[in-house]
């Protein structure tokens, strides 16, 4: 017999203020650099000098920037964003920042990289950075800085900006040259005479940017871990110098020749599953040495690297969730999964800019000098969202166990800046996903923020006639009929297990344009029936036309809890009307669509498919 035990602590913050923190005034302006607005795969490097002329009490920086932003204070990260979000509603990020400031000159950089396309969490604006910090020190004196056509900016072209996407919903790989980066630029010792001044574009509130809105979720968790099993090493080939070129690096990693090593080219490989001053060495040869790490599950975050050796030789690296014949296939159903690292003279770090998700990486070293190459660390600095593991299960049964931890970490993994689908191919928020991990979110961490945020987000792409996109934010809706009702569905989830009435007066008028939608929709027998786009509803065989079976079952459901939505909000006249078309909608999905002989419902009227 199994002996169960589930615990959930929901402390769910209720307060308005909680949410929507209170927004700044802006006095700061949107900058960039000269050249196009929205130029492909760009980086850009920002500086500003500062004097503080005391020791200081308390620093508030607000910044964001389109698409995504690093920020350094004196050499030091201190964070990334922004969030994603609708330009219409542009996230930007708040920190306190006393700690890294100091009497005297200070520097504070941004690493900005703008897409110039759009993918399937970001929907394009334009290049561009803002800033505006507040400094106050201990004797009083105060200090604001500005995002202005003072701070200095450098185009960077470590970056080859002309490379392939990972896929048609994620960015680019990156393929940097770090011998073409400044380096120390984020020093405050750093000389950037040479740098042009920024160029103004605007400030606040201006389009794409109409409005500006308070991160309303905590920053992302960052930590170093490091692969759990070196599962080979050996030689890779290199033919016709073809690893020299940047649009196939995936193409060639796929389906290079391995064999084993000839000689000891690579020694003290074990290093690299520890985090201790010991590396691997690689001597030089004629040919290439490729490694394949695993990293014993799931992982997500920023690809990271600690090597010393020669400038020019070049590493790339091929990430996958699974292995093909014992390999690293990075050119897997159209995902081209791989980054290019070139070094600079002596030792170095890097880090990704964006997310790569994967469980195995394969490292492809081309080492042509004399030199030998020290390893001492290849690595992930993990990121998710900051969960507190909250609810517990455990039983009898340990497969029943493990499957609940493997669950909760798969969930961890998918709560980032939003709820996510998947960590290696598309990493976008679909409401059909988010609305399973939001139920499951709310008994393994309790966390409301970010459900939260996703209807909201949901929201904000509403269609005039009344339908919501299916993954968002996107340029182009992806309109799904179904994931619309389970955005309605989700809301009333989430009030259930907040009592947060806030969101729901707030939503409640984009979910009654909703269901006006569906209503237009209904045919004489009172059922959706030929509803426009896409009904997904699952993977599965299933049949669906006209009168569909699920759909109209998610309708009646919509119906059910919009009803008790307008109950809440003492909107009695619509609680009634919603009350009485679902039992209508019910009625007819019991006389139209199930089989009494044999006891099912179909999957749509005019078939008579009867999928799981």
């Amino acid at each position: 017999m199994l002996i169960m035990v589930l615990v959930l602590l929901l402390n769910p913050s209720l307060a308005q203020a909680e949410r929507q923190k209170e927004a700044i005034s802006w006095q700061a302006n949107w900058i960039w650099c000269e050249g196009k607005g929205s130029p492909r795969n760009f980086y850009l490097y920002a500086r500003k000098e500062v004097e503080i002329p005391a020791l200081v009490e308390r620093a508030e920086f607000n910044c964001t920037a389109d698409s995504r932003y690093q920020l350094f204070i004196n050499g030091e990260l201190i964070g990334r964003g922004p969030a994603r979000s609708d330009p219409r509603w542009q996230s930007y990020d708040k920190y306190e920042v006393s700690s890294y400031l100091h009497p005297g000159k200070n520097v504070i950089a941004a690493l900005i990289h703008h897409y110039g396309v759009g993918t399937t969490s970001y929907i394009p604006g334009r290049g561009a950075f803002l800033f505006q910090g507040e400094v106050i020190c201990t004797n009083g004196e105060g200090l604001t800085i500005l995002s202005d056509d003072t701070w200095r900016v450098l185009p960077s072209n470590a970056w080859h900006r002309d490379v392939p996407r990972i896929s048609s919903s994620l960015g680019f790989q990156e393929i940097y040259d770090a011998r073409l980066a400044p380096e120390n630029w984020t020093e405050k010792d750093f000389d950037d005479s040479e740098w042009d001044f920024a160029t103004v574009i605007g400030r606040p509130p201006m389009a794409p940017w109409t409005s500006l809105v308070p991160r309303d979720i905590p920053m992302l968790v960052e930590n170093l871990v490091l692969p759990e099993v070196v599962l080979a090493v050996g030689e890779c080939s290199s033919t016709e110098d073809r690893w020299y070129g940047v649009s196939d690096i995936a193409k060639f990693m796929a389906e290079e020749t391995r064999g084993s090593l000839e000689t000891a080219r690579v020694e003290n490989a074990e290093a690299l599953l520890s985090d201790d001053d010991q590396y691997t060495l690689i001597n030089s040869s004629s040919k290439d040495v490729y490694l394949v790490l695993d990293f014993g599950k799931e992982v997500m975050g920023y690809p990271h690297l600690k090597v010393e050796g020669p400038a020019g030789v070049v590493i790339d690296f091929g990430y996958s969730e699974i292995l093909e014949d014992g390999k690293v296939n990075p050119n897997r159903k159209n995902v081209k999964c791989v980054d290019r690292y070139t070094m600079r003279d002596g030792l170095q770090t890097w880090e990704t800019f964006s997310k790569r998700g994967f469980r195995y990486m394969q490292v492809d070293i081309h080492n042509e000098s004399s030199e030998p190459l020290r390893i001492y660390s290849i690595g992930l600095n993990f990121t998710t969202y900051p969960v507190e593991y909250r609810g517990a299960f455990n039983c009898s049964d340990e497969l029943l166990n493990q499957i609940w931890k493997v669950g909760r970490y798969t969930l961890q993994l998918c709560m980032q800046d939003a709820y996510e689908d998947c960590p290696f191919r598309e990493q976008a928020q679909w409401m059909g996903d988010a609305r399973v991990e939001a139920l499951i979110n709310y008994y393994t961490f309790g966390d409301t923020k970010l459900s939260a945020r996703c209807l909201r987000q949901i929201g904000q792409s509403q269609l005039p006639q009344g339908i919501t996109s299916g993954v968002y934010p996107l340029r182009w809706p992806n309109k799904i009929a179904d994931y619309c009702l389970l955005w309605i569905i989700s809301l009333w989830d989430y009030y259930q297990y907040t009592g947060d009435k806030h969101l729901v007066e707030e939503l409640y008028p984009r979910i009654k344009r909703a269901l006006a939608f569906f209503e237009s929709h209904l045919d004489q027998h009172n059922l959706l029936s030929n509803v426009p786009d896409w009904t997904f509803i699952d993977w599965a065989e299933l049949d669906k036309r006209g009168e569909i079976t699920a759909l109209n079952c998610f309708y009646y459901k919509a119906l059910i809890d919009a009803s008790q939505m307008a109950q809440l909000l003492t909107e009695k006249k619509e609680a009634m009307r919603y009350q009485k078309l679902a039992e209508k909608v019910k009625a007819a999905i019991n006389s139209r669509l199930w089989l009494n002989d044999i006891g099912v419902y179909v999957d749509c009227r005019v078939g008579d498919v009867l999928s799981e």
